[in-house]
């Protein structure tokens, strides 16, 4: 499909933009997670989230399918204090100390349960220490080429048919193209699981679910016809 726009210039040339648009199945997914434990110290605090950490990666590093080293990494690690504000005093007194841990996943393969199997894997794992804070559909690199590709060639098309009718409609004649501009976007398409972990807990024998639609690819040009 395309979206064309266009500019008569006094130099005889005819200015048009086309657009593209192709749908495609995302055919990789990143799980981003997140192990946080809370205890009176700092220490108490990072003991806990360490060994649930552990177990969650032993969980997924056994998934077959998953790369142990090229598709699983730790992104952030933070400690923070719990506060308390008192409004009489108008002092604040530390409560505890919270120790989060935050993984990223990557899922090649989206053609089987592995994206599933993941998820699943680290919430039983993790408990109710784990939160999955986003799962991000997405294209491999040739993937996304092709698809970028096809909308490029749709754009140009939507951009040549336009300038063809213009032409027609002013009685010139189209000349070949002067000049042509290329840019694109493609978003990435999010998918927050806010109860993945309930889900999982309570049907533990209950896969999860994911439906992976599909994402638009989109591209647009700009092309100058000479006129006669």
């Amino acid at each position: 499909m395309g979206l064309s726009m266009s500019r008569a210039e006094s130099n005889g040339t005819l200015f048009v933009v086309g657009q593209g648009q192709v749908s495609a199945e995302p055919n990789m997914a990143t799980v981003s997670l997140s192990v946080s434990s809370t205890n009176d110290t700092a220490s108490d605090a990072r003991e806990r989230a360490a060994e649930l950490t552990k177990a969650t990666l032993t969980s997924i590093r056994g998934i077959s399918g998953i790369n142990r080293t090229s598709d699983i990494k730790t992104t952030d690690i933070n400690v923070n204090p719990q506060m308390v504000y008192n409004s009489q005093t108008g002092e604040s007194t530390i409560t505890g100390y919270t120790f989060s841990q935050n993984l990223q996943v990557t899922v090649r393969d989206l053609s089987s349960d592995l994206l599933s199997s993941v998820i699943d894997s680290a919430v039983r794992a993790g408990g109710n220490a784990l939160q999955i804070t986003s799962v991000t559909l997405s294209l491999s690199p040739t993937a996304r080429k092709a698809a970028l590709d096809a909308a490029r060639r749709a754009a140009v098309s939507d951009a040549r048919d336009t300038a063809r009718l213009l032409a027609s409609a002013a009685e010139v004649t189209l000349g070949r193209p002067q000049r042509i501009e290329d840019s694109n976007s493609t978003p990435a398409m999010p998918i927050a699981y806010a109860a993945a972990g309930a889900m999982a807990r309570n049907a533990k024998d209950t896969e999860t679910p994911v439906e992976l639609g599909t994402l638009q690819v989109q591209a647009t040009v700009s092309i100058t016809y000479a006129v006669e």
